[in-house]
């Protein structure tokens, strides 16, 4: 108890942790699955993250297209529904190739004598 006590107090000085929602329903697309909410200050611009637990959880696959974009595919725990998505369309400011150019600048040391 004193290990899992030890680790809330870490998430609440490190992340501004306010509290955890126990057994929420999580529902995309209609595949819905029970996971704990962590409840946080500030999360930037994302109104919740849905983390590694939810990905075992939903079976989620993962594939980066090469337009850029990015597709996830989930499945209801009972197997009966299956749902595919975009997670990030392409050209999409996320993707780093569209976002700035490449620049690879190589200085080439001189005077220095092996």
């Amino acid at each position: 108890m004193a290990k899992v006590e030890n680790e809330i107090a870490e998430l609440e000085q490190r992340w501004n942790l306010i509290g955890v929602c126990h057994n929420v329903a999580v529902d995309v697309g209609g595949v819905a699955v029970k996971q704990h909410l962590f409840v946080v200050r500030q999360l930037g611009n994302a109104e919740v993250i849905l983390g590694r637990p939810w990905e075992r959880a939903v079976r989620a696959q993962k594939t980066n297209m090469n337009d850029g974009s990015f597709h996830v595919k989930i499945k209801s725990p009972d197997s009966q529904r299956v749902v595919e998505f975009t997670a990030v369309p392409a050209q999409h400011e996320w993707n780093r190739e569209f976002v700035r150019p490449v620049e690879v600048k190589v200085k080439k040391a001189q005077g220095v004598h092996h």
